[in-house]
């Protein structure tokens, strides 16, 4: 079997870099944050509340990618109508989450108790909640507009407003960190307000994109009697399965971070940054997955089956070359990398030693996830929607989780157990995913 050829590397190449661009810009706020905040003795506590508020955001986001379809088919069939129908319900939806998400970050210090991690965790826990909280309301609603700023070709303005956003969060981040008389709880705090206000102006800076797309957003009169339970039941049927892959796999990372935060709080900070690294390296593989998504759905609805394998082949193949270039680094450069994130003196000599090692294992588990996001959207491509729901139920549901706690606990390794345990899960539903799809698309046969 000969691989497919520049063009289809260059091609696909192209395509990815542009929308990893385009995953870049709303990440790059939640970078300064963190690089921020790394200097502070609350960031374990940031950490700890960033993952799960991070977990509930793309669980949310995740459901509403739904609206790709429904809008979609809509706008392909020219009904302007039915296009502003799905939009509206769908903005119906977000709001409904983004008060349902924001109600569970802010109450998220008692389930952290009740879960028993560190007392002082908590603690600063109850303290960031409410600010967290702020920030998922605007970025919830901004979900549905993004995807119809995208559906009518403005990709561009929406990099635009989150790096408008980023710039405008990072200016209010520096006169926080300026005021030297807020203790670092008070800036903490203050960081996270920035965050939030943000976003808020990211939401009111899309108003006028969205009036000067093709298809008009739909008004308010429209919003108000377009309300329709059989519509929201149609976008969280479609929705869910994607909604429930992104949760499986953030369950495998937050038990991680639960569990070190439980039983060894001493590594929060430095598993925070390995888990914030394996996010920063996971970039490329969304935009391959956007890219593959589009070219295969396409392909397969044309009958170019050949064509579409080679994409899949070279998809796969984009993935693995920078996830092993990433793991080298993070392998052999791991004070390095680790201390672009967190600038303070370490803790003790055990947790300086361990350095290392997080970050060799969070290399591996950003190839791992990395091939499964893209194994996920071929199959996404070709319609199977719901096929990685099962997959991800065996792997990061029950061998991810059951074998964090016979390495941690069982086998008496502590906090490297559950990195190996975690790692095993992933690769176990790598290999059934890649199963999968070798089955659904007869994957190596491309002459």
């Amino acid at each position: 079997m000969s691989l497919p050829g520049r063009s289809y590397l260059h091609s696909l190449g192209m395509q990815s870099l542009w929308l990893t661009f385009a995953q870049l810009a709303p990440f790059s706020l939640g970078f300064i944050m963190h690089r921020i905040l790394g200097t502070l003795d609350t960031y374990g506590a940031f950490g700890l509340l960033d993952k799960l508020s991070f977990a509930t955001i793309l669980g949310g986001t995740g459901m509403m990618q739904a609206l790709y379809f429904f809008c979609g088919k809509n706008l392909g069939q020219g009904n302007e109508d039915g296009y502003k129908h799905s939009l509206a319900n769908g903005l119906f939806l977000a709001f409904f989450l983004a008060v349902s998400l924001s109600t569970l970050i802010y109450s998220s210090g008692v389930l952290f108790r009740l879960i028993g991690i560190d007392p002082h965790l908590s603690h600063l826990t109850d303290e960031l909640a409410p600010f967290m909280a702020i920030i998922i309301v605007p970025t919830m609603i901004l979900a549905p507009i993004k995807i119809h700023l995208v559906l009518n070709q403005k990709a561009g303005h929406v990099s635009f407003l989150f790096a408008f956003g980023a710039m405008v969060g990072a200016i209010l981040c520096y006169f926080v960190m300026e005021r030297e008389d807020l203790n670092p709880l008070q800036t903490t705090q203050g960081i996270l307000l920035a965050g939030g206000i943000a976003n808020s102006l990211i939401l009111l800076a899309s108003i006028p994109f969205c009036l000067g797309t093709r298809v008009k957003f739909p008004g308010p009169f429209l919003l108000s009697s377009s309300f329709s339970w059989q519509s929201q039941k149609e976008i969280i049927s479609m929705g869910w399965p994607i909604s429930g892959v992104i949760l499986l796999e953030n369950f495998a990372i937050l038990l991680s971070l639960f569990m070190i935060g439980t039983f060894w709080p001493q590594y929060t900070a430095i598993h925070t940054i390995a888990l914030l690294w394996v996010s920063i390296g996971l970039l490329v593989s969304l935009g391959v997955s956007q890219a593959i998504v589009q070219r295969i759905s396409i392909l397969w609805s044309q009958g170019e089956l050949l064509e579409g394998r080679r994409f899949c082949l070279v998809a796969i193949m984009i993935t693995l070359g920078f996830s092993t270039a990433l793991m080298y680094a993070f392998s052999y450069y791991p004070y390095e990398t680790l201390s672009l994130f967190h600038q303070r003196e370490f803790s003790g000599i055990e947790v300086k030693k361990m350095v290392p090692f997080f970050m060799m294992q969070a290399g591996i588990l950003c190839t791992l996830q990395s091939l499964i996001i893209v194994l996920a959207a071929i199959l996404r491509g070709i319609g199977q929607t719901r096929a990685p729901l099962v997959q991800a139920l065996l792997g990061y549901g029950i061998f991810g989780g059951l074998s964090q706690y016979l390495f941690a606990f069982s086998l008496a390794m502590g906090a490297t157990g559950l990195w190996f345990g975690m790692n095993l899960g992933f690769a176990i539903t790598v290999l059934i995913l890649f199963r999968k799809v070798v089955e659904e698309i007869n994957l190596f046969r491309i002459h």
